[in-house]
């Protein structure tokens, strides 16, 4: 009874802070994004993991997230490998991740119900799933919100925690190194300290939150 109790309430707790964050995000105008999104690319590539990373998962941002458009470009300047998400059904585990060719190759796609860059299944068909090529040593995370002690809540569909484990149990089964994780987050998706976001078993906590004002690190929290 305690345990469904505690369910309960952390399936609560996290939908009232989507409601609250969703509605901050709100009335944030395009440029203002823009310009937070290149404070966030500045501090993410003085990231020590990222500058020895050698190849990148990077989801397509939708409206209100920071723009991860220049963060690819940037990736494929200095010769990284760039994987991006395709949802592929309803189920948590229908998610394959693409390696693009180059950064150009995204504006050729078209937009899902979102409003967000998506490959077409004829080229999914044609590509294997970079989850299980243990080519993936960094993922950059997207999230609804975030707090000072790393956590992270998703948006609620399950995708990017089930493709962490899933991308976490092949690394380790071809001994190649477990990849960092790294939330961005606008200054607006940030938790007050007083305020935890609630962690379930299938959660895990992000090794960098990467803000245009700070960065906010696991291992000093």
């Amino acid at each position: 009874f305690v345990g469904i109790t505690l369910v309960w309430f952390a399936v609560i707790m996290k939908t009232a802070l989507r409601t609250e964050t969703k509605f901050k995000l709100k009335g944030l105008c395009s440029t203002y994004i823009e310009n937070e999104s290149n404070k966030v690319l500045e501090r993410l590539i003085s990231i020590e993991e990222y500058k020895n990373s050698h190849g990148l998962s990077v989801y397509l941002s939708m409206n209100g997230e920071v723009n991860t458009l220049p963060i690819i470009s940037h990736a494929f300047s200095c010769s990284k490998r760039v994987a991006i998400p395709k949802i592929l059904g309803k189920k948590s585990e229908d998610m394959f991740m693409l390696e693009l060719c180059d950064a150009t190759q995204i504006t050729t796609f078209p937009k899902n119900n979102w409003g967000i860059a998506e490959p077409p299944m004829d080229l999914i068909n044609q590509s294997q799933d970079c989850t299980y090529l243990g080519i993936i040593d960094l993922i950059l995370v997207p999230g609804c919100a975030f707090d000072s002690s790393c956590g992270r809540l998703g948006h609620g569909k399950g995708y990017y925690d089930c493709f962490i484990e899933r991308v976490f149990h092949s690394n380790a089964q071809l001994g190649k190194p477990l990849p960092t994780l790294i939330g961005l987050s606008l200054d607006e998706q940030i938790m007050s300290d007083d305020v935890t976001i609630p962690m379930e078993l299938h959660d895990r906590y992000m090794d960098y939150i990467v803000t245009p004002s700070r960065l906010i690190s696991r291992t000093h929290t």
